[in-house]
């Protein structure tokens, strides 16, 4: 039996088909893999599929951006920490992380989304264990710019017996 965490869809690369005509039934995802990427592109995909992470005052956010500032500017308008990472941590797909995807589809970006959720779900429960995260992918204003947020959920409050 095949398991995977992730199912790639092969019509999304319509050389495939074609490429599995001229090579046979054994021509699969990992081959295209092979013909399309080299080795810097692989280990460059790593780090945005796993990237690095870094806690401020119990708040996780990705090691992209300086967040000092950020951080202060949010709370002196009152805003909850698990809202001040939900908006520093948001990522609009489009553009963010390929810079060169003209032809890519609405399901291109999506499928990158889904991708990249599963990963940081994979990482922040990895490198926090004791910390419990939600991670959403969503589709912005803007049709197929899909947006990955994480965030740490609002503790649930006990109501106070009388």
């Amino acid at each position: 039996m095949i398991k995977t965490l992730y199912e790639l869809n092969p019509d999304l690369f319509p050389e495939f088909q074609e490429c599995k005509k001229i090579n046979g039934e054994s021509f699969d995802l990992y081959s295209l893999a092979g013909i399309k990427l080299d080795i810097e592109q692989m280990l460059l995909a790593g780090r945005i599929l796993f990237p690095e992470f870094e806690e401020v005052d119990t708040m996780v956010f990705e090691k992209r951006i300086e967040l000092r500032e950020q951080i202060d500017h949010w709370r002196e308008n009152g805003l909850p920490n698990w809202q001040i990472e939900a908006l520093l941590n948001h990522t609009h797909m489009y553009g963010a992380y390929v810079q060169d995807a003209v032809d890519a589809g609405d399901e291109h970006w999506f499928e990158l989304g889904k991708l990249l959720k599963m990963c940081y779900e994979f990482s922040l429960s990895r490198l926090y264990p004791n910390k419990k995260f939600v991670v959403d992918l969503y589709e912005d204003l803007d049709p197929g710019d899909y947006v990955l947020t994480f965030y740490q959920p609002e503790p649930k409050t006990e109501a106070l017996e009388e």
